[in-house]
């Protein structure tokens, strides 16, 4: 029962997520900068499917991510505020997550994460005798599955940055588009 309404609460969210991002994404169809990033994307043997810039709003967020339907979305306060060569190594390292499939097996881990969770936590609790337990079971095995995913995130995090290095051979330009990062979203170095 858990698993089908969490099925389709994820469905539900990411249509209305789709719904209130689409208007805003704009396709970049055509410029040196999805040149570029095409470029890159093929240098690293990734099928990129498309680019998405996501214009201002109000809260400014400047970065990048990539999407597990083999695309890159690019904030435009990113754009503005980076150099060329920083916005390549920033999206390199994105396009290191998309060779390394990190999106994918993200999504795949937290729901092998959950199952397993809940059947081993309810286990436990129906041997406790806890029958009134299984919202606990529930949270319990979300929040597991949150931890999994933030330890193996570093480890991703660190492969993406080397592949995004690798990509670019520029070094210099990722530390300094990090840094930029940080300092635009008032972030800690």
């Amino acid at each position: 029962l858990y698993i089908i309404v969490g099925y389709v609460g994820y469905i539900i969210l990411t249509q209305n997520m789709a719904r209130l991002l689409g208007s805003r994404l704009h396709a970049l169809t055509s410029g040196d900068l999805r040149d570029r990033i095409f470029d890159l994307a093929q240098r690293a043997g990734v099928k990129l499917k498309q680019v998405y810039v996501l214009p201002e709003t109000s809260a400014q967020l400047s970065n990048a991510f990539a999407r597990s339907d083999n695309s890159v979305l690019i904030t435009n306060s990113l754009l503005k505020n980076l150099s060329r060569r920083e916005v390549d190594g920033i999206v390199a390292h994105e396009i290191g997550h998309l060779q390394a499939k990190h999106p994918q097996t993200s999504g795949t881990i937290t729901v092998i994460v959950i199952v397993t969770a809940n059947l081993v936590f309810g286990f436990i609790t129906s041997l406790a005798g806890l029958q009134n337990a299984t919202p606990f079971v529930f949270a319990a095995a979300v929040g597991t599955a949150n931890l999994v995913v933030f330890f193996r995130s570093r480890r991703n995090e660190r492969k993406a940055d080397a592949i995004g290095v690798s990509l670019t051979g520029d070094p210099e330009a990722f530390i300094g588009g990090l840094a930029r990062l940080s300092r635009l979203n008032l972030m800690p170095l």
